[in-house]
């Protein structure tokens, strides 16, 4: 919405489905970004160092933090969105490890290189 530069009203009318709900519906994507092709399970862990900041953090509503022996903190959710979830984790550093999925580790690694080449 940050680039609209012009807005018009119409007068065709939008008619919401009765059974559509917001709060499920926004489960299914990390931030804004929704795929099928992409949606799955999602685990990452972060370092004893790290944890205790993760462990604040909402990454996506349907959370599982886990608190590891080695006092790593493992995160666990459903969502898809891995390029957005690759911008989000760049900002730990190497204080966050994807485990899964195999896709996000690879772009992960690619957004680590400068490799990706997607405007936000």
């Amino acid at each position: 919405m940050d680039r609209i530069s012009k807005i018009q009203g119409t007068a065709t009318l939008f008619a919401r489905d009765p059974d559509f709900d917001i709060e499920t519906y926004s489960t299914f994507a990390f931030g804004s970004y929704f795929s099928e092709e992409e949606h799955g399970l999602v685990r990452w862990r972060f370092t004893s160092r790290a944890a205790p900041v993760a462990r604040e953090f909402v990454f996506h509503p349907t959370q599982v933090l886990t608190d590891m022996a080695d006092g790593s903190l493992l995160v666990e959710f459903t969502a898809s969105g891995w390029v957005e979830m690759a911008w989000h984790l760049i900002i730990w550093g190497n204080d966050v490890e994807v485990l899964e999925p195999p896709e996000l580790i690879s772009i992960l690694d690619e957004v680590r290189r400068g490799e990706v080449k997607v405007l936000p």
